[in-house]
């Protein structure tokens, strides 16, 4: 357990520092932030939910697989990287941060199943991140 704290105390100590989007200041930093944030989640949720985290990596590889093919516009599924107007949070990066942020991808098709497999492993990870992340704060932090 003693890993699992240091990883959450780091995990607060940038989400105290980086938790929104900078209005003003330093935007590089905050992206640097966000994919270490990014990296600590997997760890947290390899750590208390590794079947979770098993199957998101398990779809992600299936994911950039596919991408990987690059087949232009011709599935069901297509590949939109999230556009930069606003910096995006960890929770944003669907694959690792660059696929998310790759505008080499743009069009790359995907099978609606892979899709669908990977947004639901996805959301089953971001949920039980925010729950050990909530439930740590209430636990140790009073």
């Amino acid at each position: 357990m003693h890993r699992l704290d240091s990883i959450l105390q780091r995990y607060f100590e940038l989400h105290s520092r980086f938790g929104h989007s900078p209005r003003r200041g330093d935007r590089s930093q905050f992206r640097e932030a966000q994919r270490e944030l990014w990296a600590l989640a997997q760890a947290i949720c390899k750590i208390t939910h590794p079947k979770i985290q098993a199957e998101l990596e398990a779809a992600q590889r299936d994911a950039i697989a596919q991408i990987r093919l690059h087949v232009e516009h011709a599935g069901p599924a297509v590949v939109h990287p999230r556009r930069r107007q606003r910096p995006i949070l960890w929770s944003d990066y669907e694959l690792t941060p660059e696929f998310s942020l790759d505008p080499t991808t743009t069009g790359a098709c995907v099978t609606k199943d892979v899709a669908k497999r990977l947004r639901e492993a996805h959301k089953h990870q971001v949920s039980a991140v925010s729950s050990v992340i909530h439930n740590y704060r209430k636990d140790f932090n009073p």
